[in-house]
C-alpha cells in the first residue's frame, strides 16, 4: 500500500511537471572553478553538476566535487609543519531562483557524501606524518546568481571532520559555465 501510494505521488509529480511552461531550457551541465576557504588556509575547487528544470523556479541536480585545502604550511629552517586535504563530494541538489529574468539569483541546498583524505606532516631532523580518510554524510547551503550562461556562487560545506578529528567544512566562492539551459529561442 505504501509503495502504491509513493509511486502514484511520484508520477503525478512528473505529470504536472511534463506540462509546465519554462522559458527556459530543462536541462544543463554546469562546470565550475573557485576557492575554498576553510577556518584557516585556503585551496582550489572544481565541480561539475548536471541540473534538470523542474519547473522555472526550481533547479535539481546531481554535483561532484573536488576541493583541495591546504590548512597549514610552516618552514623555519630543518623544520617544516603542513596539513591538507582532499575532500570528494557527490551531492544531490537544488536550487530556488527568485526572479526568472536574464539575472537570476537564486538560494540552493545540498546533501550526500564527503569523502575525505587528510594529510598531517611533521618534518623535523625525521619525519613523521599521519595520512587519514574518512567518509561523512553532510550538506551544503549556497546563494549566488546566473546571468546568461554563467554563474557566481557562495557556498557553504558542511563536511564534517577528517579521520585526525579536524573540520573539514568550508566556505567557497566559485564561478561556473554552463552548457543547455539558457532561455529558449521562443521565449525571448
Amino acid at each position: 500500500m505504501k509503495k502504491s501510494f509513493i509511486i502514484i505521488i511520484c508520477l503525478s509529480f512528473f505529470a504536472v511537471n511534463a506540462n509546465s511552461q519554462t522559458t527556459h531550457k530543462r536541462i544543463r551541465m554546469d562546470a565550475g572553478t573557485g576557492y575554498a576557504i576553510p577556518n584557516n588556509g585556503g585551496g582550489l575547487l572544481i565541480s561539475l553538476e548536471p541540473k534538470y528544470a523542474v519547473t522555472e523556479r526550481i533547479n535539481a541536480g546531481l554535483k561532484w566535487e573536488m576541493d583541495f585545502i591546504m590548512k597549514k604550511f610552516n618552514e623555519a629552517g630543518n623544520t617544516v609543519d603542513a596539513k591538507a586535504q582532499h575532500i570528494n563530494s557527490y551531492l544531490a541538489t537544488g536550487d530556488f531562483y527568485l526572479l526568472t529574468k536574464n539575472f537570476r539569483p537564486f538560494v540552493g541546498a545540498g546533501a550526500g557524501i564527503y569523502r575525505i583524505s587528510a594529510v598531517e606532516a611533521a618534518v623535523r631532523e625525521t619525519g613523521t606524518g599521519n595520512i587519514s580518510e574518512k567518509t561523512n554524510f553532510g550538506g551544503l547551503l549556497r546563494a549566488g546568481f546566473d546571468i546568461r550562461h554563467f554563474r557566481l556562487t557562495l557556498a557553504f560545506n558542511m563536511a564534517g571532520k577528517d579521520g585526525g578529528k579536524n573540520k573539514a567544512g568550508f566556505f567557497s566562492v566559485s564561478v561556473h559555465a554552463y552548457i543547455g539551459g539558457g532561455k529558449k529561442e521562443d521565449a525571448k
